[in-house]
């Protein structure tokens, strides 16, 4: 059932595209948030993240953190992190293809 899905969409969306206009410099513009308790079950927050380049988005995540935070500021501190360090693998990566910011 799962695969018939994934083709159904491949199908349905194999035109698509996605536009990056090429600016005179690189910009990597990140966000991220989080939901604090979100689960009612275990209590555990949520936390998200978006990562953009040419102002096109290049990666987002979204998952259920590993631990129970015991404040909003402390879900929001731990979506900053894994964020960051989103952030700064994509530094390396676009400074690896050769994307450097000039100043």
């Amino acid at each position: 059932m799962g695969l018939k899905r994934i083709l159904r969409y491949i199908k349905g969306t194999a035109n698509f595209e996605l536009f990056y206009p090429k600016n005179s410099e690189i910009e990597l513009v990140g966000f991220d948030d989080a939901d604090w308790a979100g689960d009612q079950e275990d209590r555990k927050s949520t936390t998200g993240y978006l990562f953009k380049v040419y102002g096109g988005t290049i990666c987002w995540s979204t998952k259920k953190q590993s631990t129970v935070a015991m404040s909003s500021t402390e879900a929001e501190y731990v979506a900053l992190a894994e964020a960051a360090r989103e952030g700064i693998w994509l530094v390396n990566l676009l400074h690896d293809l050769g994307f450097q910011k000039q100043h």
